[in-house]
């Protein structure tokens, strides 16, 4: 039995280079049938006229006559083919692939393949179910709550010792912690994101996720409002406690730290907004670089340019974020910065040009 589908119904184009079949009910009958596309069915037609020995006058003539009665005879039903794949999915045996302890499920940084995604996909789920569960005293949990506790009494220390006058100051010290908080949440929110798009299907944006995150964020802010040497405390803090959140690795930790550190010996000192986009700019490309030297040998040129672009857009995006969020900060904590003083003195302001009056 064969079949001719109709071309308008997009719903039957169907992948060449996956698994697919059509199943052709007819008169309450199923049989598994040739369907053919009309050009497919009017090329099967002149193969066919060819064998007969005739004039080619004649031929031609019988090919038009029989071309115009050939027309698609198939007609796409939507739900019985839901169905269909719904039964057909739920009588495939599960395949089960055992996964030793210590096994790496994927490269930091590498490009992810479709099943390393599944392994991904499956291996977050099972972990959810054991946190659900109460079950979460896993050994990495452990490892990763004492290296955040290790990490808050270091910096905690440093701050009692070298930095009395931070402690003292309240505000100060409260900016810092948020200014923590809001980095660790822009990365959080990334992670979710991946977690329930991302990572449930092969993409590349699994190797893009460490570049995206905007570490140079908060230290930036916390350079020009606070001064550059907390800063550096919040960028080490920024760059071990993301680095955590990523099970990334040193070399990732290191381009983290070393870029922040970049952005903030380029904001310090700053008394203008565009010195700010320079410095995230500088940032993106420090990242930008790492991001080309760490993948050099493993990853698709491609991958590379595309880690390379994206560390460089959240670098830019997230110094513009610094200008516009700084306002606000000042004026909730009530510290004014060299910028706002500089834009103070600008004789065009109308407070001063009121004073002139």
């Amino acid at each position: 039995q064969n079949g001719i589908l109709d071309p308008k119904q997009t719903t039957l184009q169907v992948d060449p280079s996956r698994p697919h079949f059509f199943c052709i009910q007819i008169e309450n009958a199923h049989g598994n049938s040739d369907v053919q596309s009309e050009e497919e069915a009017l090329l099967g037609l002149r193969r066919q006229l060819r064998v007969i020995e005739i004039e080619p006058t004649a031929l031609n003539a019988l090919y038009r006559v029989l071309k115009a009665g050939l027309l698609p005879n198939l007609e796409y039903d939507p739900l019985e083919t839901a169905r269909k794949i719904e039964e057909t999915a739920a009588n495939i045996d599960p395949v089960m692939v055992r996964i030793n302890a210590g096994e790496v499920l994927a490269e930091a940084g590498s490009v992810i393949t479709e099943e390393q995604a599944e392994r991904l996909h499956a291996y977050r789920y099972q972990l959810k179910v054991y946190q659900d569960a109460g079950q979460t005293m896993s050994a990495e949990f452990i490892d990763h709550m004492i290296s955040t506790l290790a990490m808050l009494l270091i910096g905690i220390v440093y701050i009692r010792l070298a930095l009395p006058e931070l402690q003292k100051n309240s505000r100060k010290t409260v900016l810092c912690a948020l200014l923590l908080l809001i980095n660790l949440a822009i990365l959080r929110i990334i992670l979710e994101i991946d977690e329930t798009y991302w990572g449930e299907q092969s993409s590349p944006w699994a190797a893009y996720l460490p570049f995206i995150a905007p570490i140079a964020f908060g230290p930036m802010i916390a350079t020009l409002m606070i001064g550059p040497t907390p800063a550096i405390i919040l960028a080490l803090l920024v760059s071990v406690f993301s680095d955590l959140m990523q099970g990334a690795g040193m070399a990732i930790f290191l381009v983290y730290f070393l870029s922040a550190l970049l952005g903030i010996y380029a904001t310090t000192g700053a008394r203008a907004r565009s010195k700010v986009v320079r410095a995230g700019v500088l940032t993106g490309i420090i990242t930008a670089l790492g991001a080309v030297f760490l993948g050099f040998d493993e990853l698709e040129n491609t991958v590379l340019i595309n880690q390379a672009i994206i560390a460089l857009a959240t670098g830019f995006f997230a110094s513009i974020g610094v200008v516009g969020v700084l306002p606000l900060l000042e004026h909730l904590f009530k510290i004014t910065t060299d910028i706002t003083l500089l834009e103070l003195t600008d004789y065009n302001h109308p407070i001063l040009r009121r004073l002139q009056l």
